[in-house]
């Protein structure tokens, strides 16, 4: 047994292990339209690993004397104990649910020092990996949920109901029982953050820098609200962000999972230690259950109505009302790596604020 922490261990920290009996995954990549595949020599074949290139002597000897130190004793317990806790992986790409990617998990800063005052103060967190749709919902596939007398129909705003265009104006309710009749959930902010911010966290979906029309995605700009059209467009009109993700920035507000709060820390309605650490959920969990002084949802994203800076990845802000949205807010769903089967939710009584 301990041969096999010093083989997964000395793998982590180097190339791989080829003795150990397992492949590593890669972190998924963004998205590219002509993606090229790596090329390998016919005479010269791939090394399997620093263990995987040794004699099985040679790896014994090693893997001994490895186990009789000390300070390897001491990193093995703590990779074991980081493994354990934090698993950062992400399964094949074709064991994805169809229209989703898996975004990487890892810890990260919340928040931005330099941002809103509901954006102090950052502080780190962790998320496990998990799925996350694509693209924001569509009016098609808010259909479906509507015609299985899940889901209500939204205000009809007409110009916004194209079958490709994002579903808006339903409600957190509503949003929340879509995603649970497809046997996912909505993400929670940090999750959120995390898919737009990306291994890097960025301030935008696509890096750092501020584009200086709209090629990027659709806001408030120069010419009027949605670049000027005045209108959203259909999903995954712009280019891919990070994870593979489109309109992480602009087009429609999104709902997220957790109660809003004022602040992260620092201020009368903070959130505190429920934004921080591992898989933070926000005011009370982000459960259905009362909690005053924190009735709102938060949306995320930013959308056609506001300016660019409304949708840089760490921008934050309230619902107002849960039980009710207006033609700037849709969402996207998030699903666990590992779910039971999907099932269709009961009807659960709202008991906001």
């Amino acid at each position: 047994m301990r041969a096999v922490w010093a083989c997964a261990l000395l793998s982590s920290l180097v190339l791989g292990c080829g003795a150990c009996g397992a492949q590593s995954q890669p972190a998924p990549a963004e998205q590219s339209a002509d993606p090229v595949e790596a090329e390998t020599a016919p005479d010269d074949p791939a090394p399997d690993g620093v263990l995987g290139a040794m004699s099985p002597e040679a790896e014994a000897q090693l893997v001994e004397q490895l186990n009789a130190d000390p300070s390897f004793q001491q990193a093995a317990a703590d990779f074991a104990a980081e493994s354990s806790t934090h698993p950062v992986t992400c399964p094949p790409h074709e064991e994805w649910p169809e229209g989703m990617a898996c975004v990487l998990g890892g810890t990260f800063t919340l928040g931005d020092a330099d941002g809103q005052a509901n954006e102090q103060t950052p502080g780190e967190v962790y998320v496990d990996s998990f799925f996350m749709d694509l693209t924001e919902v569509t009016n098609e596939a808010y259909e479906e949920c509507i015609q299985s007398g899940t889901c209500v129909r939204q205000m009809p705003f007409r110009r916004f109901m194209r079958p490709r265009q994002p579903a808006v104006a339903m409600s957190w309710f509503d949003a929340l029982h879509h995603c649970e009749r497809l046997g996912k959930r909505l993400p929670t902010e940090a999750e959120w953050e995390r898919g737009a911010a990306g291994p890097d966290n960025t301030r935008f979906p696509w890096g750092d820098e501020e584009p200086e029309g709209c090629e990027m995605a659709l806001v408030k700009n120069a010419e009027g609200e949605g670049c000027g059209r005045e209108i959203t467009s259909p999903v995954g009109s712009y280019p891919a962000g990070h994870w593979g993700l489109f309109d992480m920035a602009g087009n429609v507000h999104e709902w997220v999972n957790d109660r809003y709060s004022e602040c992260l820390t620092g201020c009368d309605r903070e959130c505190g230690d429920a934004c921080f650490g591992d898989n933070p959920r926000g005011p009370c969990g982000g459960g259905l259950e009362r909690c005053p002084r924190y009735g709102m949802r938060s949306v995320r994203g930013g959308s056609w109505y506001w300016p660019l800076e409304r949708s840089r990845a760490q921008a934050r802000r309230g619902s107002g009302a849960p039980n009710r949205g207006p033609h700037r807010f849709g969402f996207r769903c998030a699903r666990d790596l590992t779910v039971p089967d999907p099932t269709v939710p009961g009807d659960g009584e709202n008991t906001e604020d």
